[in-house]
Order: C-alpha cells, then sequence, then structure tokens
C-alpha cells in the first residue's frame, strides 16, 4: 500500500522532494524504495537518527501504546546501516540530541519557490515520457527561475518549454 502511494507521488514528478518516514531497517526493505526513486530521478539521502538500546526501551516506557520489549530486541539487532552502495549521502545523528537548521538556511528554502508549471504539463506540452530528459528541463526551468533569469509564470515557462524544448525534438526526429 506504502509503496503504491510513494510511486504514485514520484510519477506525478510535481515535487522536488520527497521523504519517506518509516522504519526500513534492513537492506532488502529500503531496496524498492531506492529504486523508485532512481527510475524517476530523485536524488537518494538516508538520515539515520542512532538510539541506543537501553534509552529505547526508556522511551517505549511514555508511549501512549508500548512495543513489547522483544519486539524492539528484534528490530534492534536486525538494524542495517545505511551504506554507500544504497545512498550518495547519508547523515548520522544521535537522536538524543537536538538538531535545527540555521536561520538562514530557513530563509533560503522559503525563498525557493516552487516551479508553476510540473512534470505533467511539460509531458504534454512537449509529448514526452518520464524520463531523464524531462528530469533535465524541470532542473534547467528551476535553475532559471531560481537565479532570477525567468520569471516563475506559468505562461513563460510554457512558451520557453516549447521554443527551447520543442525545437530540439523536431530536429532529432
Amino acid at each position: 500500500m506504502l509503496h503504491r502511494k510513494i510511486e504514485e507521488i514520484l510519477r506525478n514528478l510535481q515535487y522536488q522532494e520527497c521523504i519517506i518516514d518509516a522504519t526500513n531497517i534492513r537492506r532488502d526493505q529500503r531496496k524498492k524504495y531506492i529504486q523508485l526513486a532512481k527510475i524517476y530521478r530523485y536524488n537518494i539521502r538516508a538520515i539515520v537518527l542512532y538510539t541506543s538500546y537501553n534509552k529505547i526501551l526508556e522511551r517505549n516506557k511514555f508511549r501512549n501504546r508500548n512495543i513489547p520489549e522483544d519486539v524492539i530486541y528484534r528490530y534492534y539487532k536486525r538494524f542495517q546501516s545505511p551504506t554507500k552502495n544504497e545512498f550518495k549521502y547519508i547523515y548520522k545523528y544521535d537522536s538524543s540530541k537536538a538538531f535545527f537548521k540555521r536561520r538562514n538556511e530557513i530563509e533560503k528554502k522559503k525563498r525557493k519557490e516552487s516551479l508553476k508549471i510540473n512534470g505533467n504539463d511539460i509531458m504534454k506540452i512537449l509529448d514526452i515520457p518520464p524520463s531523464r530528459e524531462l528530469g533535465k528541463i524541470l532542473d534547467y526551468l528551476n535553475k532559471k527561475v531560481n537565479n532570477k533569469e525567468l520569471p516563475n509564470k506559468r505562461k513563460v515557462l510554457i512558451k520557453i518549454c516549447i521554443e527551447k524544448f520543442k525545437k530540439k525534438k523536431e530536429q532529432v526526429v
């Protein structure tokens, strides 16, 4: 169920980022999500929050629905740390410490607005399937808009797609 929902989100190509917040303690559990992300050209990163076994047991006492200790033990023992073969970037944190983004990083993220055109629009305009080419077009438009070289206006972005990318496609044919 979760796998199908995630595939639908990734297939729509309307999101620049997708976070899969799940336990995924083993490589085989992560593999299907990694493969999906690769198909739809998402950057793949792992965020790992390490916690000691005793700390997990302590926190479990305060949960509304306690997890049996034998289940926690099994999960803890089965955990396989993410590898560079799975992820290009792996961020590891000690979960007992809080971490926060610096204010300027948050402000920068707020300034970066999403495009007024999405992957589905581009596929219809250029009559192309989901592909690396589509990803490159979206990357190009994002870069131009974020560098203030293009206004983030739907009509302008559609016009650029037609002028810059449709001609290229027709020349190849």
